[in-house]
């Protein structure tokens, strides 16, 4: 299974955790890290995929799988993980 981590920085204000000045890679290891020990995680976030916006809402269990949903183009997609097969259905 493959998990896809993004972040951006924010205006560095006073409520700042640093993520502004690491490097791409540094998130993305940081990320891994701090998943690796966590018993869930709630990922949601939206990005661009060229010039489509994706929504992403997905909760993360480890040891018992994922949930969650995505939407691309008006188009939403309700995914499950079951052990190392993926589910998706058109919501």
């Amino acid at each position: 299974m493959t998990l896809a981590v993004a972040a951006c920085g924010g205006s560095g204000g006073p409520s700042t955790n640093g993520v502004e000045n690491k490097s791409a890679e540094e998130i993305v290891i940081a990320a891994a890290n701090a998943s690796g020990s966590a018993r869930s995680v709630h990922v949601t976030g939206d990005v661009a995929h060229g010039g489509s916006p994706i929504t992403l809402d997905l909760n993360l269990v480890n040891g018992q799988g994922e949930e969650g949903s995505m939407t691309e183009n008006g188009l939403s997609f309700q995914l499950v993980t079951v052990g190392n097969e993926v589910y998706m259905g058109c919501r």
